[in-house]
């Protein structure tokens, strides 16, 4: 899977994860709201983590 791939699917994994769970997203509001910012962005922030996260392991195995 090439590295631009690692970011679309958390792109969808993280709209996923988050837009259909009530609480998750009331989480991702208040974050936002206390913070000055858009929902958006913490969505963002939340999808280059992970994104991070799998690319490091996967080159840790390669």
């Amino acid at each position: 899977m090439e590295e631009f791939e690692v970011y679309d699917y958390c792109v969808k994994y993280v709209n996923k994860e988050f837009s259909s769970n009530k609480a998750r997203d009331l989480s991702i509001r208040k974050a936002a709201y206390n913070h000055g910012t858009e929902p958006q962005k913490v969505m963002h922030v939340l999808v280059v983590e992970l994104r991070d996260s799998l690319l490091d392991t996967k080159r840790d195995n390669e």
